[in-house]
């Protein structure tokens, strides 16, 4: 490594943006013997070829965001025509907000009624990833509130936005890579699928209403590699992006639409019954991040 770039991510000689980010090595996602990804999901889940389809060509997009040539292009470019033919339909890009103005889309989370706080994403150069830590108490402060929605992000609008999960009225169910929770989820939830988000790691995210509000972060008997969000519970909402570009994507809509399905009153539907005697009617547990620890400070990680 050759020094660091201004938000402390590692740079190497002679690549000004930071291209040893997208080197296709560190992202097992992009390997053609990778793990278990959102690909993996969406054929476990049943979601149909034709989702298949614009699932694999948003690697071409993803790519080009990095320029063309840059070895992350490359390499999702060699991915996406790998996985599906050239000719396939190239995935059409998500409405406002822009990306990286989380100060509008945590103003679009408010608006539709959904409970939301500051994240910075610092760089760990022991883990080589970036951290997810929120910078408030979020339990207490995550809001809906626009002045205070303002006051946070005014001056910071690289923070990204939080999602108090109970708050909220939702229950989400996380898919990692590892221990093949990705496809785990997918044959899980088939038939009876939510809203689902595609994560920068290449993991899965499901969303359900839980108008109980009766579930906490226990796993039940989820398989490993699975993890629950409910009350106690926070993800880094849709539309978030990292200071590399990669970004928590809702699948096959835009930020908008996926507002209007998760909101209040939206169709995300209910947790079904079978999912829900899985994981137990349970009390809240103390919040936790997105590793599975306890958390009782304000440092829990997504």
């Amino acid at each position: 490594m050759h020094g660091s770039n201004e938000n402390g991510v590692p740079a190497r000689r002679g690549n000004p943006t930071n291209q040893s980010l997208h080197a296709p090595e560190l992202y097992a996602s992009v390997s053609p013997n990778n793990q278990p990804s959102s690909e993996d999901f969406v054929r476990a889940a049943g979601l149909g070829d034709a989702a298949l389809q614009t699932h694999v060509n948003s690697w071409r997009g993803v790519g080009a965001k990095y320029g063309e040539g840059s070895p992350f292009h490359v390499a999702c470019e060699a991915e996406a025509r790998r996985r599906w033919p050239p000719a396939a339909p190239q995935m059409v890009a998500t409405a406002a907000p822009p990306a990286n103005d989380h100060h509008a889309l945590a103003r679009e989370y408010a608006l539709h009624g959904l409970f939301v706080f500051p994240v910075a994403f610092p760089w760990d150069a022991k883990a080589q990833k970036f951290d997810k830590r929120p910078t408030v108490d979020w339990r207490a402060k995550s809001t809906c509130d626009l002045a205070q929605i303002d006051s946070w992000w005014r001056d910071r609008p690289e923070y990204g936005v939080g999602l108090d999960v109970g708050k909220s009225g939702l229950i989400v169910f996380d898919g990692d890579v590892r221990d093949d929770g990705v496809a785990a989820l997918g044959e899980i939830v088939r038939g009876q699928c939510g809203a689902v988000i595609t994560t920068p790691s290449g993991g899965v995210h499901v969303y359900y209403r839980n108008a109980a509000g009766d579930l906490g972060n226990a796993t039940g008997d989820m398989p490993k590699g699975i993890d629950i969000r409910g009350n106690g519970g926070f993800v880094v909402a849709a539309g978030s992006t990292l200071p590399d570009g990669r970004a928590w994507t809702p699948f096959q809509r835009d930020i908008r639409e996926f507002l209007e399905v998760i909101r209040p009153g939206g169709t995300v539907p209910e947790l079904p019954a079978a999912l829900r005697e899985r994981l137990g009617a349970r009390k809240p547990t103390a919040p936790v991040g997105g590793n599975g620890k306890q958390k009782s400070e304000i440092q829990g990680k997504v």
